[in-house]
């Protein structure tokens, strides 16, 4: 299976960043770039397009207007290697439930899903159903439904952050906890 990842790593540093890094190196990495490591998964060929929209955790969530071009230009990377690799899958970290984020991720499901035959979520951030049940108009919902749905999985953390992939009609949901290894092991012997 070929897989365009479209998400960030690492900096700056935070836990879904940190997530799609380690995921990344679990399946050996961009194969455009390739790692001396061996993939922990076999059949999973990644193409990576590092998303990073913020320079720091600050600026993470906020309006900036070079983020207009950012997306155009990530879109563009994406497309490409669709078409240069043949890669029909999208991996895509959907936003919380924050307007800038959301309006991110219109442009971004806009003008990349018409090429991906498959759409993988993984929700990092609970709550956009909600959110966008209680606190937004009709207008802002039915564009984000129309422009998310249908989902071929959603990968979710807990048992407990089933509901927005519900709400988007996944076909399938994979529940998979964090992985993130233990960054103080011996905290019991060393910092207590």
């Amino acid at each position: 299976m070929k897989l365009l990842v479209f998400a960030h790593i690492p900096p700056p540093h935070h836990g879904q960043s940190y997530m799609v890094k380690l995921m990344l190196d679990g399946f050996g990495g961009d194969v455009r770039h390739p790692s001396s490591s061996k993939p922990l998964v076999e059949g999973i060929q990644c193409y990576h397009v590092n998303a990073r929209f913020s320079k720091d955790l600050a600026a993470v969530g906020e309006f900036q207007a070079a983020k207009l071009f950012l997306i155009f230009w990530f879109c563009l990377q994406a497309i490409w290697i669709r078409f240069r690799h043949g890669v029909t899958s999208l991996y895509y970290v959907p936003a919380p439930g924050k307007k800038n984020a959301l309006y991110r991720d219109w442009l971004i499901m806009l003008i990349c899903r018409p090429f991906f035959k498959k759409l993988i979520f993984h929700w990092h951030a609970a709550g956009l159903a909600k959110w966008l049940e209680f606190y937004c108009n009709i207008h802002l919902r039915s564009i984000t439904y129309r422009l998310f749905k249908p989902v071929d999985l959603s990968i979710v953390l807990s048992k407990h952050t089933v509901a927005d992939a519900e709400k988007f009609l996944s076909s399938r949901i994979q529940i998979l906890p964090c992985g993130i290894p233990d960054p103080c092991p011996d905290f019991d012997e060393t910092t207590l």
